[in-house]
C-alpha cells in the first residue's frame, strides 16, 4: 500500500487508498511530473490509457489487484453483488459501422461499453456501442451499460 507519509497505511484497504487520490489541473506543475504515461512517450494516446484501463479491469492479468478495479466500477453503477468470476474484456472492439469501442468489459449479467477520452470532447454514436454490445452478449438489452471515462491530459 501507500506508506504513512501519503496518508494510507498497511491497514488501510485499497478503496481508502484510491479515494485520497485527486485529479491534477493540466495547467499544474504537478502535471508535468514523471508518470508511466510520459515515461513511454505515449502521454495524450487514447488506446494507451484503454490498454491501461483494460488490463486493470481484467482480472485475469497479473497485476496482484484480482478483481478489485472491475468491482469497484461495478459498484460505482450499484451493480456491486455481480458475480465477476466469468468476465471478457477487449479493447477497440469494432461494431457493425466501424465504430470501435474503447473498452468493452463483458459479464453474464451486465456489457459495459467505455468510452474513454483524453483531452478531447464526446462526440461517438454511443447508440451504436449499446446496440452492437446488446446484440453480441448473452444479456438482454435491458442490461447494457455505457461509461465515459474523461482522462485528464498526463504531460
Amino acid at each position: 500500500m501507500i506508506d504513512e507519509m501519503n496518508g494510507i497505511n498497511e491497514s488501510d484497504t485499497w478503496h481508502d487508498a484510491i479515494a485520497v487520490f485527486t485529479e491534477v489541473s493540466a495547467s499544474s506543475t504537478e502535471a508535468t511530473r514523471p508518470n508511466i504515461f510520459r515515461i513511454a512517450g505515449f502521454p495524450r494516446r487514447e488506446t494507451v490509457s484503454s490498454n491501461v484501463l483494460a488490463y486493470f479491469f481484467d482480472p485475469a492479468e497479473g497485476h496482484g489487484l484480482k478483481d478489485l478495479m472491475l468491482k469497484a466500477l461495478l459498484r460505482t453503477i450499484h451493480k456491486e453483488d455481480m458475480d465477476v468470476s466469468d468476465v471478457s474484456v477487449s479493447t477497440e472492439a469494432s461494431t457493425g459501422k466501424n465504430n470501435r469501442i474503447d473498452i468493452l468489459l463483458d459479464l453474464p449479467d451486465i456489457s459495459i461499453a467505455i468510452e474513454n477520452k483524453v483531452d478531447a470532447g464526446l462526440y461517438n454514436d454511443l447508440a451504436d456501442y449499446r446496440s452492437w454490445a446488446a446484440k453480441q452478449s448473452n444479456n438482454d438489452d435491458n442490461a447494457r451499460i455505457l461509461a465515459h471515462f474523461r482522462i485528464p491530459a498526463l504531460t
